[in-house]
């Protein structure tokens, strides 16, 4: 998928704060499980705006859930929350994904936590 120097939504162009990774962070799992998450909620079309918005919610919970492993705020999350969750987000697509998949799509986050100061 072309981003046209967007990552996840955000432009690394542009300003950026730690809410906007964290955002960037939801999308990159949403797109990459779309797959787990129609077998999931037994969903055949993720399209229709009833069923997007149930798999985004659970994916927002995942990654809550690792802020909250990491003793992180998702709402506050850190420059070291984010580096620590984006490490969590490796771990649990180490189930289902390729590792280089993996890597890349943690180099393209990581593009914007570095941004961070």
């Amino acid at each position: 998928m072309v981003r046209c120097n967007n990552i996840y939504g955000v432009n690394p162009d542009d300003d950026i704060n730690p809410c906007m990774v964290r955002d960037a962070i939801v999308e990159c799992f949403f797109e990459a499980h779309t797959e787990e998450l129609k077998q999931l909620f037994q969903i055949s079309d993720l399209k229709s705006d009833k069923n997007k918005e149930m798999s985004k919610k659970h994916i927002i919970l995942l990654i809550k859930k690792m802020f909250d492993e990491v003793n992180g705020d998702f709402n506050n999350p850190t420059k070291e929350s984010l580096i620590d969750v984006v490490e969590k987000c490796k771990e649990f697509a180490g189930f289902f994904r390729d590792k280089e998949i993996i890597k890349k799509h943690a180099t393209e986050i990581m593009t914007l936590i570095n941004k961070l100061e």
